[in-house]
């Protein structure tokens, strides 16, 4: 019978498979693979985006908030520096003598992400916004019943204005030999006090001045502030026979926009009951207003020369300029 028996081989229509399954299935394991790549590639977006963001909240201000305040800490070096450089050659007595500092105006940055923070130089003179004028300090004392006066002339500082994106900002100041530090919301501080010191009955006494105000500079860079004695005027009392009066004062006045820290320092100071402090808006004792600077106060010593079995006072005058 015809066809009774097949052959048991190859099936029924038989041949090769066709291409369109074989290529089917390789679209598909294709598909799965550049489904799988794209999730890859997703979270792998999705780390990079979260260790970025990891650093930006938290890894940046830490590390640029260290920056700021080593920036800080680094321009209080400078000028505290300065301020013994004046102090050594201003005793010396040395007309003619030159001083020299660096200042660094910008903080370090952290690129790519945060550039440096900078900084202005600004005379304090300029500052002078509020009340009365600066400096204007005297120191005076009585001879035979006649009053001897050494008047200040010129500028007597300047200050440095820190614009710190990561901490709060704050100024380190130049004041008339003294160094401060003053921040909004807090009370001016001297790093380096005045040369202004009674001990044993010696009275001494170091006020330096400036015969220009010195330049302003702002940015990220740096520049040295030079100094040049250009005269002096040393006393010393009793010498060759000259003697205070007796039943006299001795008086020396200080006006600054940080009235409040002199007056902080000679109240805790052997000076403590001969010092007052006047001012608008309780500058002698208010905390600082945003900006950092108060209105100007007046800081006076009144010294009875009872107290004083020497005085030895020397105030001197310097050039500036910026390099």
């Amino acid at each position: 019978m015809p066809n009774a028996y097949r052959w048991a081989g190859a099936p029924a229509g038989g041949g090769r498979r066709g291409p369109g399954r074989a290529g089917r299935r390789a679209w598909r394991r294709r598909s799965r693979r550049a489904q799988v790549s794209a999730v890859a590639t997703i979270l792998g977006l999705l780390l990079v985006v979260t260790v970025i963001a990891n650093y930006l909240s938290t890894t940046l201000p830490n590390t640029m908030g260290q920056n700021d305040l080593q920036h800080e800490l680094q321009v209080e070096n400078q000028i505290s520096e300065l301020s013994a450089l004046v102090g050594a050659i201003g005793t010396t007595q040395a007309v003619g003598a030159e001083v020299s500092e660096p200042l660094t105006l910008g903080s370090q940055g952290a690129p790519p992400f945060a550039g440096p923070d900078g900084a202005s130089l600004v005379p304090l003179v300029t500052l002078n916004n509020t009340t009365g004028n600066y400096p204007q300090s005297t120191f005076s004392f009585t001879l035979s019943g006649q009053t001897k006066a050494l008047a200040s002339s010129g500028s007597a500082g300047f200050v440095v204005r820190l614009w710190n994106t990561y901490a709060p900002a704050a100024d380190v100041a130049f004041d008339q030999g003294a160094v401060v530090f003053a921040e909004a919301g807090g009370l001016p501080i001297f790093l380096v006090p005045p040369s202004i010191s009674l001990s044993s009955g010696v009275l001494t006494v170091f006020l330096p001045r400036f015969s220009n105000s010195i330049s302003s500079e702002s940015g990220t860079g740096a520049s040295d502030i030079l100094l040049r004695m250009v005269s002096t005027a040393p006393v010393t009392i009793p010498s060759a026979g000259i003697a205070l009066a007796a039943g006299s004062n001795i008086v020396i006045t200080v006006v600054s926009p940080f009235a409040a820290a002199w007056y902080a320092y000679f109240a805790q100071s052997t000076l403590s009951s001969y010092v007052t402090c006047t001012g608008p808006n309780q500058v002698c004792t208010a905390l600082l207003a945003a900006g950092g600077l108060a209105p100007l106060g007046t800081v006076t010593l009144t010294i009875p020369v009872s107290v004083v079995t020497k005085l030895q006072a020397v105030t001197t005058t310097f050039s500036t300029s910026i390099a």
